[in-house]
């Protein structure tokens, strides 16, 4: 997007979120993005038809008054379905929406720190060896835990 798309389109939200309220906005016109700025007017990307048609006839009025606030008056306004708003919708659909969701995906995702999962530079895997080594077993000597003290990267 073109910094004079984004100028336009935070103009529209600004405009937008006074007049509705932010949860209104953040229902039917976070999906919404500038796709055209001509001599014909202005041109909005939404993401289904269902949606262009609720905005068109629910806050038509709201839209056209928030354009002409943000680009002066006889802008003409059309709404266009884009593929790529939808998309984007139905990804931002799947993330969790709580913070304890959150957290637990990361929990699934993230590996739990071991030796196995350990990647050395080159010149760091002797040590590796070593401590697999101590804690595994194999040798004349074996241990339960192994502490590790350093820097990071050490």
């Amino acid at each position: 997007m073109s910094a004079l798309y984004r100028e336009i389109n935070d103009g529209l939200r600004e405009e937008l979120v006074q007049s509705l309220g932010r949860h209104r906005f953040r229902l039917w016109f976070r999906d919404t993005t500038v796709t055209d700025v001509s001599a014909n007017g202005l041109t909005l990307a939404v993401p289904t038809d269902v949606h262009r048609t609720w905005l068109q006839f629910t806050f038509g009025d709201v839209l056209r008054q928030a354009c002409e606030n943000v680009l002066g008056p006889g802008v003409n306004l059309s709404l266009e379905v884009s593929a790529e708003q939808e998309r984007r919708r139905l990804l931002r659909d799947q993330l969790p929406q709580r913070a304890e969701e959150w957290d637990q995906l990361l929990e699934q995702r993230a590996p739990k720190p071991s030796l196995e999962n350990f990647v050395a530079r080159p010149s760091g895997r002797f040590p590796l060896m070593l401590a697999r080594q101590l804690l595994e077993g194999g040798g004349a000597r074996s241990a339960s835990s192994l502490y590790v003290y350093g820097e990071c990267g050490a």
